[in-house]
């Protein structure tokens, strides 16, 4: 069954779930977040503090011997290779990317089963991650490369993919399907809403940048002093602690807004929309 052919040829009975006003969105998603906190923060943690271990242990045991740390600046021995850090950065951010997807599929399974009225358990949660990690990770490879491109044709291509694909993720975890049918599904979705999802991810997306942001440029180089320990430690455990503060919440939008639009696609109940859970 065709994605687009799949939402017109539904016509079971309504199951209860109504449109929602923007209010209202970013509201439920803030209930969702509310019900299943302690969960959530657990399955963030869960993800990031093995990523940030592994990060840390990978620069100690890299670090040039002799190296510095001057006014917040790190300074290696002459004759070093950049190449080097480069290398050991990238690994970094692959071991990080990887338990981010499995975190973000797990936090999909617990809200929009909340949602839907079939809650997860933490184990619930990451198993079903982890079960659908290879399609997550097709998935967000390719999204990457689309909107990559779209952001080199002058940007606006780029951003428009980037809305016209944001629903991908969660189609993947609700129908057990793969990478390419996700984006088709995505895009169905979103055809003639695109501005309704812009404005009701971007809230939530421009309150976590503005977060990190801080964080980043402003609290964390008053907290780095000379001391390379600090260096290496501290911005990993600040990102174990701002990930789960910053990330639950606006995938908390993005499965309501998700649901959403299964509703405004004539997709009412819960059996319609998370069949095979």
């Amino acid at each position: 069954m065709a994605v687009g052919d799949g939402f017109q040829s539904q016509q079971t009975p309504p199951g209860g779930l109504v449109p929602l006003k923007l209010g209202e969105t970013l509201g439920a998603a803030w209930r969702l977040t509310a019900a299943d906190l302690g969960t959530l923060v657990a399955v963030c943690v869960a993800c990031a503090l093995p990523a940030a271990i592994i990060g840390i242990a990978i620069l100690a045991i890299t670090l040039p011997a002799g190296a510095t740390l001057i006014d917040g600046k790190l300074y290696v021995p002459q004759g070093t290779s950049p190449n080097a850090w480069l290398w050991v950065n990238n690994l970094r951010s692959v071991i990080s990317a990887v338990f981010s997807l499995i975190s973000a599929g797990a936090m999909y399974r617990i809200l929009l089963g909340r949602h839907l009225g079939r809650p997860a358990k933490f184990t619930e949660g990451i198993g079903y991650a982890v079960e659908r990690f290879l399609p997550l990770l097709g998935l967000t490879i390719m999204v990457t490369i689309v909107v990559g491109i779209g952001f080199v044709l002058f940007v606006i291509p780029g951003i428009y993919a980037g809305i016209a694909l944001s629903m991908a993720v969660p189609a993947v975890m609700t129908q057990r399907i793969g990478p390419f049918r996700a984006m088709g599904w995505s895009m169905s979705l979103i055809q003639g809403h695109w501005w309704f999802v812009l404005f009701r991810v971007l809230i939530p997306a421009l309150l976590a940048a503005a977060v990190s942001f801080v964080v980043s440029l402003v609290v964390l180089p008053g907290l780095v002093t000379n001391s390379l320990t600090m260096l290496i430690v501290l911005p990993s455990l600040i990102s174990v602690i701002l990930t789960p503060l910053l990330a639950i919440y606006v995938t908390a939008v993005s499965a309501v807004v998700f649901v959403d639009l299964n509703v405004r696609k004539g997709w009412t109940s819960a059996a319609q929309i998370i069949p095979n859970w």
